[in-house]
């Protein structure tokens, strides 16, 4: 029973489906003509720097500053801008997420990577960041050489200068021998000569250091001129590295997401659904007797019920059918059996159509419209004539008219004895013994039980039947409404309208 409300929540919700699959299917024709190729063009760099820096040039003077990491120096933001401005497609965010920078383990080989949708400006991109890289980081050694070589040069000159003039101080200050003997030296003499000694020492030591460090870095220019060096141009293959899904697999796709959108939000709307959606519910949550299957008709049809007209697909009466046949059961063991038609809280127009097939069924009905709100039985039953009928006491009883079907007879709602006499819930309950003894069955078209009046009428009939409008009624007005039935101590069934 559940899952069959299922079903016939996914009927009702039709045109949801109608919304969803085919926007789906648009976002799917909308995202293939959107989705593009792409293509990724890669070169590498080898990375020279290090090894020439530690290996080329030993000496303990030359400190060269090499990068220790590469990445961020190829993607500056200067370059990205650049970049920008020749492609204005690619913003800088793009630009991020579309070149990849990456270095081997040993970090001596460089690779770049730019992904794009047209494979010209992949390579161009990516050429433009290799021979950047290189150009930068190859001038930065150039001007590390350059200023390594002035130094030295500069120490050099300084060096051989301040030797010369310390060794014609030292030839100075020591006299030369007099017939093969040395002239003994003055204490402060001696002291000073010694210094001048030491620091000629230190600076043939220093200048033979820098006179080797020139040496090394002169030889090794040639080498620097390839300490960062691309090792091909960028390139990027024919066949695109993502390619797009044809028309066909993105609209099944589509149709499948739109299908199952639409089945999850039915679920969603069923399961939370405040609504009546089948008899269960309401013997399960409400605690109501129902009678068995639920009354399926459609206006047309009700019309050309009253109208005496059967209808082809006759078995969404079985419901109608079985009460008929309790109620001519009711009628047969106790003649006037009474009956209170009501509802949780919206009045139902059924009384008419059980009436009309009491009547056929040969039992002579009393149909009483006692909603004197709405009244609705001159709108349902065409009323011929006033009846003419008396109580067994002999007293008239005027407001009963007859009807253009047999056996059936009406009280209207703006009926009255006479003009000071109008007919009200009061005065229908002190008829009540009366008309029994008059019909086999009498149905109460009463308003809904929310209203005093109901309240009133159910506690003086034989049974009461409330409707539920199936998929109309909330659950929690048939609760209250149960409530109210149990408080009353009323003999109440429930009929399942859809």
């Amino acid at each position: 029973m559940e899952l069959r409300a299922y079903g016939e929540g996914f009927v009702r919700a039709w045109w949801l489906a109608v919304l969803i699959i085919p926007f789906s299917l648009w976002g799917g024709y909308v995202y293939t003509n959107s989705q593009q190729s792409t293509f990724t063009a890669s070169t590498s760099i080898l990375l020279n720097a290090p090894v020439l820096a530690s290996s080329v040039v030993p000496s303990q003077i030359v400190k060269f500053n090499i990068p220790s990491y590469y990445p961020s120096l190829v993607t500056t933001p200067d370059v990205l801008h650049t970049i920008n401005q020749h492609y204005p497609r690619l913003t800088l965010t793009k630009l991020r997420t579309a070149i990849n920078v990456t270095t081997d383990t040993d970090n001596r080989i460089l690779l770049i990577r730019v992904t794009d949708s047209k494979p010209d400006s992949a390579i161009d991109i990516a050429n433009y960041l290799a021979y950047r890289f290189v150009q930068l980081q190859n001038a930065n050694i150039q001007t590390q050489l350059n200023y390594y070589q002035q130094v030295f040069q500069s120490d050099i000159e300084h060096l051989t200068k301040e030797i010369n003039e310390l060794n014609a101080e030292i030839n100075r200050l020591v006299p030369p021998p007099v017939k093969g003997r040395e002239i003994p030296l003055a204490p402060q003499t001696r002291i000073l000569l010694n210094n001048n000694q030491y620091k000629v020492n230190q600076d043939v030591r220093q200048l033979a250091l820098d006179q080797q460090a020139l040496k090394d870095i002169q030889n090794t220019l040639p080498l620097f001129k390839q300490a960062y060096l691309v090792q091909h141009p960028a390139a990027v293959a024919d066949v695109p590295i993502i390619r797009p899904l044809p028309l066909l697999v993105i609209e099944a796709i589509a149709l499948f997401v739109g299908s199952l959108a639409f089945i999850v939000l039915v679920i969603a709307r069923e399961y939370f659904s405040p609504f009546v959606r089948h008899k269960g519910e309401l013997q399960r949550l409400a605690g109501l007797t129902v009678l068995t299957g639920s009354l399926k008709i459609s206006d047309f049809e009700h019309k050309g019920l009253l109208h005496g007209r059967s209808l082809f697909f006759n078995k969404r009466l079985d419901a109608l059918r079985s009460l008929c046949g309790a109620l001519g059961v009711a009628a047969v063991r106790a003649s006037g059996h009474t009956i209170l038609l009501t509802s949780p809280q919206k009045k139902r127009h059924f009384a008419a159509l059980l009436t009309t097939l009491l009547a056929y069924n040969g039992h002579r009905v009393l149909l009483i419209d006692a909603d004197f709100g709405q009244p609705s039985a001159r709108e349902q039953v065409q009323i011929t004539e006033p009846a003419h009928l008396v109580t067994l006491s002999g007293k008239a009883l005027p407001f009963i008219c007859e009807t253009t079907i047999p056996h059936l007879f009406v009280i209207p709602a703006n009926s009255s004895a006479t003009q000071s006499d109008p007919l009200n819930s009061i005065r229908l309950i002190e008829l009540l013994p009366k008309l029994q003894n008059i019909f086999n069955v009498i149905v109460i078209d009463g308003p809904p039980l929310s209203r005093a009046d109901a309240h009133l009428l159910a506690t003086k009939v034989e049974q009461t039947l409330l409707l539920v409008h199936k998929r109309r009624d909330s659950l929690q007005t048939v609760k209250v409404a149960a409530r109210q039935c149990q408080d009353l101590k009323l003999n109440v069934q429930s009929l399942l309208l859809t």
